[in-house]
């Protein structure tokens, strides 16, 4: 599969209190192939793989303060000019640029309306090399408190442009070069399954409903029942046995 283009979301990583813990749970629940790092220096990193190709990471928890979730990362070709645009459209560097070995450079920020990402410049590790087959990431969106805020800024710092979804109100697309690399959705205390704007990840799979089944049988739980998505797919929301959300689409015959 073609890495994701500059500027798109390319990878993502899941920070949980027990990798082992979580490493049986998407295992079982997703087909991934999980691999713990084995350097002192790599801090327990986990990379996880789907036919061979990585789909995405699972990582210990730092700082005392730290929450289990999903962390979404922003391709770039130059991780400091991209840090420094960040901070002069509002957003704030909390990680500073810094070489993750020879996989890449990488910095961690937050963005005018509150969602931290990550950037991310190529190395040896590209990001998501999945094709759309179950198990892999298929959907990142941003979910923002003030969707046109966080549209500007990812326009300034990445060049995403923000494109009405036709029939769905307060949804947009990021576009880059006029090819969709994910969502924007206005925040919905009630309905977003967090408080605070936050980016969301959903991956494929065969079976919504005996993913459901499946997530229950592990440890997780069905936050929001199987329904449908006219165009799109079969869709739920579950969380994991550490409560964190992922989003689950059965890919319909128009929408794969």
């Amino acid at each position: 599969m073609p890495e994701r283009a500059t500027g798109t979301p390319c990878w993502v990583d899941i920070s949980v209190p027990d990798v082992e813990a979580a490493k049986s749970f998407y295992a079982a629940l997703l087909g991934w192939d999980c691999r713990t790092d084995p350097r002192p220096e790599a801090g327990g990193y986990t990379m996880c793989f789907l036919d061979g190709v990585p789909a995405a990471a699972i990582t210990p928890m730092w700082g005392e303060d730290a929450k289990a979730g999903w962390s979404v990362y922003i391709a770039s070709d130059d991780t400091d000019l991209s840090a420094t645009a960040v901070t002069e459209n509002g957003g704030q560097v909390l990680a500073a640029p810094m070489d993750v070995f020879d996989a890449g450079r990488m910095a961690f920020c937050v963005d005018p309306v509150g969602a931290t990402f990550g950037i991310w410049q190529k190395g040896v590790h590209r990001g998501i090399e999945t094709d759309f087959v179950p198990g892999a990431v298929s959907w990142i969106e941003l979910v923002a408190r003030d969707a046109p805020a966080a549209a500007a800024f990812y326009r300034a710092v990445f060049g995403l442009e923000a494109v009405t979804f036709p029939g769905m109100e307060n949804y947009w697309l990021l576009e880059q070069g006029g090819v969709t690399a994910g969502g924007l959705i206005e925040l919905n205390e009630e309905t977003s399954g967090a408080e605070g704007s936050h980016w969301r990840v959903y991956v494929s799979v065969a079976d919504t409903d005996a993913t459901c089944e499946q997530t229950e049988a592990l440890g997780g739980r069905v936050e929001v029942p199987a329904f449908e998505a006219e165009g799109i797919g079969r869709i739920a929301y579950v969380r994991d046995p550490f409560n964190v959300r992922l989003g689950v689409i059965q890919p319909s015959a128009a929408g794969s």
